[in-house]
C-alpha cells in the first residue's frame, strides 16, 4: 500500500510520518460571522492530501477528513450543504471535492447531504491568488431546512463560504472544511 500523502510505501492509507505532520486546524470566523471548523492546517502532508481530493477525486482522501470532522460538527446540525465546484473544473476534474467531503460526512454523522447550492458556470481560479485578487463568489440556492452547515475543502479567505451562507438566507451554524490556510 501507497501513503496518500507522499506516495511512499507505507502499511496505513497515510504513513506515520506524514500522519505526524498533520496538524489540527483552529476554529476560524469568517468577516461575515461564520465559524468555521477545519481538520487540518492547509500545510504539509494536509495539503498534499486536499490537493489530491481536490485534482484527483480520490474519495479515500475525504473519508480521512470526514473521520476528523464528524466529532467537530455542530450537535444540532440537521442537514450537510456542500459549496459546489464551478461547472467547468467538476467537468475539467470528474469530481467536486467539497460534495466528496459532504457525502464521507454525512456517512459518518448520519446527516443527510443537500446539494442547495448552485455555483456559476465558470469563475476565476481563487486557489494560488492574492487575497486582493480573488473575486466574490456568488450562489444561486435552492430552499433548504435550518439549521444547516456549509462544507468546503479548504478556507482561506472565507469569502467562498460568506457567499454560500448569503445564498441560503440565514439558518446556518457554521461551516466545516478539510483544511484552513491562515491568512497572513
Amino acid at each position: 500500500m501507497w501513503c496518500l500523502a507522499c506516495e511512499q510505501f507505507s502499511p496505513t492509507v497515510v504513513c506515520e510520518a506524514c500522519s505526524g505532520g498533520l496538524e489540527v486546524g483552529p476554529d476560524t470566523v469568517t468577516n461575515s460571522g461564520l465559524v468555521v471548523r477545519s481538520a487540518f492546517l492547509h500545510e504539509g502532508s494536509a495539503r498534499s492530501l486536499v490537493t489530491k481530493m481536490k485534482y484527483q477525486g480520490l474519495g479515500l482522501i475525504a473519508d480521512l477528513f470526514a473521520a476528523e470532522l464528524v466529532d467537530r460538527l455542530p450537535t444540532q446540525a440537521m442537514v450537510l450543504v456542500p459549496i459546489p465546484r464551478v461547472l467547468v473544473r467538476q467537468v475539467r476534474y470528474g469530481s467536486d471535492p467539497a460534495v466528496l467531503l459532504a457525502k464521507a460526512l454525512g456517512q459518518k454523522s448520519g446527516l443527510p447531504v443537500t446539494q442547495a447550492l448552485a455555483a456559476p458556470v465558470w469563475a476565476r481560479k481563487s486557489a494560488g491568488r492574492s487575497l486582493e485578487g480573488r473575486e466574490k463568489r456568488a450562489f444561486s440556492a435552492l430552499s433548504v431546512s435550518p439549521k444547516w452547515v456549509l462544507v468546503d475543502d479548504v478556507v482561506t479567505t472565507g469569502g467562498t463560504l460568506s457567499a454560500g451562507a448569503l445564498a441560503l438566507c440565514g439558518g446556518g451554524l457554521g461551516a466545516v472544511t478539510a483544511t484552513v490556510a491562515l491568512k497572513q
